[in-house]
Parts: structure tokens; sequence; C-alpha cells
């Protein structure tokens, strides 16, 4: 949370209502802190379900989508209340190529997310 407070997100009257976010990583969950959102999940790594096997891709999620309210424990996420377009562009061992990544970015952009976060890297 400390991202939250530092940014002053946990102040701002701004939650992402009305628009989509899109992660494109290692995929996402499940993760019981996102139940009856709007999660919208397409894996463009041949084989494997957008299911995160990996783990990157629900940190992302959480930190820029996840609940800032949370009974008993501390919210963390940046826009609560965003529509979530998780494109899995990287394997369960958080590698991928580029046709992967494009199409993703192709896809979050045909489904009308105003936001595309990538936390990817290369060697």
């Amino acid at each position: 949370t400390w991202g939250l407070q530092a940014t002053r997100a946990i102040h701002s009257r701004f939650t992402g209502r009305g628009i989509r976010v899109a992660i494109l990583d290692t995929g996402f969950g499940p993760h019981a802190d996102f139940g009856g959102r709007a999660i919208t999940l397409h894996s463009y790594v041949p084989g494997e379900s957008a299911a995160d096997g990996h783990g990157h891709g629900t940190h992302c999620t959480g930190t820029a989508c996840g609940p800032r309210r949370l009974i008993g424990r501390t919210g963390y996420g940046v826009a609560p209340e965003s529509a979530i377009f998780i494109g899995k562009v990287l394997s369960n061992a958080g590698r991928g190529n580029d046709s992967w990544i494009l199409a993703g970015i192709n896809a979050a952009i045909a489904a009308g997310s105003s936001v595309i976060s990538m936390s990817l890297g290369a060697a």
C-alpha cells in the first residue's frame, strides 16, 4: 500500500469507473479479491490458458486494479472500479515473443482499453 500513499492515489476521487484497463502479462488468478469484477481473459500463448501459472500477471493486476477497501485488510489497487482486460502474452515461464505481445496489444485496443499495462523485460 505504500505505492498508493506515495502517489496519493489512496486519496483520489478517481476509481477507474467507466474505463477498461488491459494487463498484458502472464495471465490472471484466480484471486478471491476480484470476485464480482468484470474481467475479460484471453491467452495469446499457444497451448496455455489465460490462468496465471507464474504469478506476475496477477500481481500486476492487483497493483493496477485491485480493491482499495477490504474487510480486515488494507486495499491495494489504483483503479478498483475499472473493467479488466487480461491478455496472457507471456508463458507460465514468464517468456513470450513479439507476435503474442502484438496480438495482445491489438486485442486490448479493439476491446476499448483506455490503459494498457505491460511489465515486460527483454534480454
